[in-house]
């Protein structure tokens, strides 16, 4: 369960390194003005991250935890996740980055809930706290330190870090195949709770 988290959880390793590209590469750590714009973008992710995880609560919160359900959320937050490549054709201005952080957010707003829906959905209520407790590290573990180290490095083999970003897609369709088979084995949590005392 926590490799089909972390699997759909991969693309929030873009966050910390996008971060990094705006200051370094395209130098808005370099200019006062886009030094200041800097702490939109970076409010505007989480702003659609937001919106992302209000929306899609109330489709998860009506049951529909189905396979394709959740391919299909993780279709529309690949547009979003994908709206990087924008920069690959027009200008970073702050307007651009801030859309695209937004749209970026939104992707992963859908994401993270649908993945903490299933999660929670699938672990038995004795080790809730602990298996959460256990994911979120894991999951800061992936997105600070490994996630960023592989967008980096596929980045620096590439010759393109926008590109690179996307390498994380590998991963959402690992945790999607992951899902299938989770989706579709035999509820152990309710079988235990109907059994007699």
């Amino acid at each position: 369960m926590i490799g089909f988290a972390l699997c759909v959880l991969a693309p929030a390793a873009i966050r910390n390194v996008s971060q990094t590209y705006l200051m370094t590469t395209l130098k808005w750590g370099e200019s006062e003005v886009l030094l200041q714009a800097y702490g939109i973008v970076v409010l505007v992710a989480y702003l659609g991250n937001f919106v992302g995880a209000i929306l899609i609560a109330p489709i998860l919160k009506r049951g529909r935890q189905e396979f394709k359900t959740f391919v299909w959320i993780t279709a529309v937050a690949w547009v979003g996740i994908a709206s990087w490549l924008l920069l690959l054709v027009f200008k970073p201005t702050p307007l651009l980055v801030d859309s695209i952080q937004f749209c970026f957010g939104f992707g992963l707003g859908l994401i993270s809930t649908s993945a903490y829906a299933i999660v929670m959905l699938e672990t038995p209520a004795s080790i809730e706290g602990f298996f959460f407790a256990t994911l979120t590290s894991a999951m800061n573990i992936g997105s600070i330190g490994l996630g960023p180290i592989l967008i980096t490095r596929v980045g620096e083999a590439i010759g393109n870090m926008i590109l690179a970003f996307n390498v994380t897609i590998i991963f959402n369709i690992i945790g999607l195949v992951a899902l299938f088979f989770i989706l579709n084995q035999p509820r152990q949590a309710e079988a235990a709770d109907l059994e007699p005392c």
